[in-house]
């Protein structure tokens, strides 16, 4: 199973939950993934999640381009793109900038993903030899 990418991706028990249930817990395992707090000061509690490049600036609402945030760095960051703003703060750290990198290239994911290559076997085989069914000689060739 991958990392949903969008809010309403996400299926839970095979049930459809309504769409504010289900963006509220979109947005509860963002702010989980990080601990529970600020992406940028890393010191404050995460109430909100911001958005890296702005939605007015064509910035989407997938979770590669959301992180969690204390309500002060949301509000002081406005309508900017993440990084300049980011570099100019007073706590800005080189670490945390990497990991807000890493998740927005779902380095996380790929990575445990490398980890346990032999674990994940998603892709389908494709087989193109013919197959008699119709003249009654089916013998399946592909396993």
């Amino acid at each position: 199973m991958g990392i949903s990418e969008d809010w309403g991706e996400l299926l839970f028990s095979l049930n459809c939950l309504q769409k504010g249930s289900a963006k509220r817990q979109f947005r509860h395992a963002i702010r989980y993934a990080w601990g529970g707090f600020c992406a940028y000061c890393r010191d404050k509690r995460a109430t909100t999640v911001d958005h890296l490049k702005p939605r007015c600036k064509g910035g989407s609402n997938l979770r590669s381009n959301l992180v969690p945030c204390c309500v002060e760095c949301n509000h002081s960051k406005g309508s900017q793109d993440w990084e300049p703003w980011y570099k100019e703060q007073e706590f800005y750290s080189e670490v945390a900038h990497e990991l807000i990198t890493e998740w927005i290239d779902n380095k996380r994911y790929t990575n445990e993903r490398e980890a346990n290559e032999d674990q994940f076997d998603d892709r389908t085989k494709v087989c193109t030899d013919t197959c008699g069914i119709r003249s009654g000689t089916y013998e399946p060739t592909c396993a």
